[in-house]
């Protein structure tokens, strides 16, 4: 079983656009040391281990795999 979400032209215009300025010559991001890079990286990933059950709700609301589970429209 698989999910995918669907996006607007104008919300994977405005993901591209944002990815594109991070990654530009000169931003914050490629100007920052490679270790303070990576220690926000870290910091990342424990925010996302400390909040996964709510992350997880979320992607699942998201994609309407809850709706799949758990049907509303039980009778």
């Amino acid at each position: 079983m698989a999910a995918a979400v669907s996006l607007s032209q104008p919300d994977v215009d405005k993901a591209v656009t944002a990815a594109r300025k991070a990654f530009a010559l000169g931003s914050p991001w490629r100007r920052m040391d490679a270790s303070d890079r990576g220690r926000l990286m870290y910091r990342l990933a424990d925010l996302m281990e400390r909040d996964r059950q709510y992350l997880a709700v979320g992607i699942l609301h998201c994609t309407g795999i809850c709706d799949y589970i758990y049907p509303h429209n039980i009778a």
